[in-house]
């Protein structure tokens, strides 16, 4: 499912959702390259669910993400990004 996520408020709003949804989720950058203005990161991230999720009730099964995100850097923050993710465990 496809997810438009806009601005610094949406990111964090995001981020919190899916912090609250697994209380022990870490991530590991797997890769990254670089070339101009452009970050490509390969990341893999997974912990257990421990909370709701867009409707989801907790399972307590391992939540595990993969992913690769090309993020376009200016000024030294990140102005826009691209995300293709899986997800399994939900």
């Amino acid at each position: 499912e496809g997810q438009e996520i806009h601005g610094l408020e949406g990111v964090r709003a995001f981020a919190t959702a899916i912090l609250a949804a697994s209380d022990d989720r870490h991530a590991i950058v797997q890769q990254q390259v670089t070339e101009g203005d452009l970050v490509v990161t390969r990341f893999t991230s997974s912990g257990h669910h421990t909370g709701p999720y867009r409707g989801v009730q907790p399972t307590g099964k391992i939540w595990t993400t993969e992913g690769i995100v090309i993020s376009r850097i200016s000024n030294g923050k990140i102005a826009e990004d691209w995300e293709v993710t899986h997800a399994s465990g939900l």
